[in-house]
């Protein structure tokens, strides 16, 4: 036993030695559990900065299942305008869905995904055209209104079918994320 004294010196250790050792031994450990402590706050903030950006996504998801068959609602406000010769209603129609698309578009290219830039530049072209037809109502129009909204109801309708489409896809991301 009184090799566990000396080790390997001529003289005994003193209880200042022992005292200075076991320091060094709880230093140690200290140090070992803060880096298990910072690693594990490291992953928690990874991990909660996924989960915020998840939530920001299916937020956005959720606005944009709100927002886009208003759309087609406006769509169709167009259509029953247009049948009915009342340009004052195509008018409201064509602003209306001016604004909602350009809201929707920009909503798009926050998510920054391939299929949803593609539907904001659709979206973009399609308010293009029915800024460029409201332009031409409230000049007084010249020409027939059948004839004045014919791009943007053209256009109004490729839209249409693509957020029908983005409608469908976004349940199915929500579905799958459930």
């Amino acid at each position: 036993m009184n090799w566990i004294w000396q080790l390997g010196t001529e003289s005994a250790w003193e209880r200042a030695d022992w005292l200075s050792f076991a320091q060094l031994v709880f230093t140690a450990l200290g140090f070992g559990l803060a880096w298990i402590q910072l690693r594990r706050s490291a992953n928690a903030a990874e991990e909660s900065k996924r989960l915020l950006e998840q939530m920001q996504s299916r937020a956005i998801a959720n606005d944009l299942l709100l927002m886009l068959p208003n759309l087609h609602k406006l769509e169709d406000e167009l259509d029953a305008a247009v049948k009915s010769g009342d340009a004052d209603a195509a008018e409201r129609a064509l602003v209306s869905y001016s604004r909602l698309a350009s809201e929707v578009a920009e909503m798009l290219r926050g998510k920054m995904q391939p299929d949803d830039v593609a539907l904001a530049d659709l979206l973009v072209q399609s308010v293009a055209a029915a800024r460029r037809a409201k332009t031409e109502l409230t000049q007084g129009p010249k020409r027939p209104l059948v004839e004045i909204v014919k791009i943007s109801r053209v256009k109004i309708g490729k839209a249409s079918v693509s957020v029908s489409a983005a409608v469908a896809r976004i349940q199915r991301e929500i579905n799958d994320h459930e």
